[in-house]
């Protein structure tokens, strides 16, 4: 019995436990479909925001904006067919959204939570294309009331312009001359047009004219610009121009008549070139293109300018000419007479002094300028008298020959004093050569009353080339003709040696001096330290025998800077504070 009871409460407990998680189970169920079931509500009701939101858009508002509009012909077709696709978007595709919404609503209540997500989609695809569509909409009403304010607006400032327009061809019409009927003709044109686009304007037809309102508007902009140039450029083409050949043509014959050689310009055939010019400025501005009738009115102009230049540039030249022809032929003359002084001079000096090539072949050079110079002037001369060139040509050979002469002066300057020079530097060579001699003589007494033991080989020889160096100098100057070039170079040579000696010998006599008075000096130590005495004697066979006086001082110097220190320098003041007489 007990054993029954046992395995019936075994069997409750298992009962209770499958009837709990049976219970959890629709629970979970239940509350997932919950969830879903909310879900779905919430995307239901942001599809309908959605389709409120786009249905809400002032779409009707501009419709009826633009509807005001007295529209006809082809921006009544445009209006009514962005209207047929708003009526269609409300007859057609607002019931099939509300239908779709409808069939959503019913699959949540019956829990066909599966059915809702894919209408849910397409109710989406459908509210994309309706937004995409009320878009276009949008856009092209917004474009025919742009559109309709622009047309407005052109309308006006066209019709204001034309009007200006009329009022300059009526009350200034002598100024326009031939132009006026084509300008006439093109404004009666314009307005024709601006009329018939107004007319279809205030019977709200307006996009035709939109279309081609900025051909019109240049055209326009085209009218008034030739209003406002066309008057100046026939100013110039019939009158300024006209009046300025007259003139030119005047001043031509004018200084003809005052005898003026104007063999290279010809006023009356270019006057002739000008006028035949002119004709074609006049085609020009018939066709409109007062751009380039202006750019040939100035090229005219310009070439104007140039003759009246030209004429004055030979009035110039002419009053140059009579002002400087006899002087600088004269100058001429003169110039000549001096470069042949110059040349016979050079000839003189070349038998003497044996000159450079360069140095020697100057006089001609300049004797040839001059000379080429005078033929230029010459030709230019004779070619006046035949016809051929103006006084300008012949007063650009007389700068050129003023320069030229201005030049070789300056040329016969330089190579005179050049000339000069060279005798001068004979002179204070011969005057060198000789001082030279007798400083080397006073060098040498110097060194025999400074009582040394004798001169270093070295030094001997130094003495000997200077010698002969000046022998060399004395020996070119008594050549003839004397080698200027050699002369300078065996100058130099002799005074760079003799200088090296004289510095070579009053070195050697400071040393000399120098290691005496460090030996003397040392004598207080010889007796008292032997290697001091074996330098000293080693330092005195430099001195008296070979007369190496910088390798005694060195030898010397050395030994008593060790015995006592600064014992040299010490001699170096006594010395410099001992006046020596030799």
């Amino acid at each position: 019995m007990v054993y029954i009871n046992e395995a019936n409460d075994r069997g409750m407990t298992m009962f209770l436990k499958v009837l709990i998680v049976f219970i959890v189970i629709v629970i979970i169920i239940l509350v997932v479909f919950y969830m879903m079931r909310r879900r779905a509500d919430k995307l239901i009701e942001a599809l309908e925001i959605r389709k409120k939101v786009l249905f809400d858009r002032p779409v009707i508002d501009k419709l009826n904006s633009v509807k005001k509009i007295a529209l006809s012909g082809e921006t009544k077709e445009a209006f009514e067919g962005e209207r047929q696709r708003w009526e269609h978007l409300i007859d057609k595709n607002l019931p099939k959204v509300e239908e779709l919404l409808h069939e959503m609503e019913q699959d949540n209540e019956m829990f066909r939570i599966t059915s809702v997500k894919p209408t849910a989609l397409e109710t989406e695809r459908l509210l994309d294309s309706m937004e995409k569509e009320i878009d276009t909409i949008t856009k092209n009403l917004d474009r025919l009331t742009k559109h309709h304010a622009e047309v407005e607006r052109s309308l006006e400032e066209a019709d204001d312009k034309l009007i200006e327009s009329r009022k300059v061809l009526l009350t200034q019409a002598y100024t326009f001359g031939s132009q006026i009927e084509r300008l006439e003709s093109e404004e009666k044109r314009l307005r024709e047009e601006i009329t018939q686009a107004n007319e279809q304007y205030n019977m709200g037809d307006f996009l035709e004219y939109y279309r081609n309102k900025d051909t019109i508007e240049a055209h326009i902009t085209s009218l008034e610009t030739q209003i406002k140039e066309i008057p100046p450029l026939l100013q110039k083409l019939n009158h300024e121009l006209p009046n300025e050949f007259v003139q030119l043509s005047r001043g031509y014959n004018g200084m003809k008549a005052q005898g003026y050689s104007l063999n290279l310009i010809n006023c009356d055939q270019a006057i002739e070139s000008f006028k035949e010019e002119l004709k074609g400025v006049e085609s020009l501005v018939s066709s409109g293109d007062n751009q380039e009738a202006t750019l040939e009115i100035e090229r005219i102009t310009e070439k104007v300018n140039s003759l009246y230049d030209q004429l004055e540039a030979e009035a110039v030249a002419r009053q140059f000419v009579e002002n400087e022809q006899l002087e600088t032929e004269h100058q001429l003359k003169m110039e000549q007479d001096a470069v042949e002084m110059l040349y016979s001079e050079a000839k003189t000096v070349s038998e003497k002094y044996e000159l450079s090539e360069e140095t020697a072949a100057k006089p001609a050079s300049m004797r040839k300028n001059l000379k080429r110079a005078e033929q230029n002037y010459e030709q230019a001369k004779i070619a006046f008298s035949e016809g051929t060139v103006d006084h300008s040509s012949i007063a650009e050979l007389i700068v050129a020959l003023q320069e030229t002469i201005a030049e070789n002066k300056v040329l016969q300057q330089e190579y005179s004093e050049q000339l000069k020079k060279i005798r001068k530097d004979e002179l204070a060579a011969k005057a060198k050569a000789n001082s030279y001699i007798d400083r080397l003589l006073k060098l040498e007494s110097y060194i025999q009353r400074c009582r040394i033991p004798g001169v270093p080989t070295d030094l001997k020889e130094s003495i000997e080339e200077a010698y002969i160096s000046v022998g060399s100098l004395n020996a070119s100057l008594e050549e003839t003709p004397i080698n200027v070039s050699a002369m300078n170079s065996l100058w130099n040579e002799a005074a760079n040696r003799v200088d090296g000696v004289e510095s070579g010998i009053y070195e050697m006599v400071e040393n000399a001096r120098l290691v005496e008075g460090v030996i003397q000096y040392a004598n207080r130590y010889r007796f008292k330290n032997q290697e001091l005495a074996m330098q000293l004697q080693v330092a005195e066979g430099y001195y008296d025998d070979e007369h190496d006086y910088n390798k005694a001082l060195e030898i010397a110097a050395k030994s008593l800077e060790k015995v006592e220190a600064g014992a040299v320098k010490r001699v170096e003041e006594q010395l410099a504070n001992t006046n020596y007489h030799y």
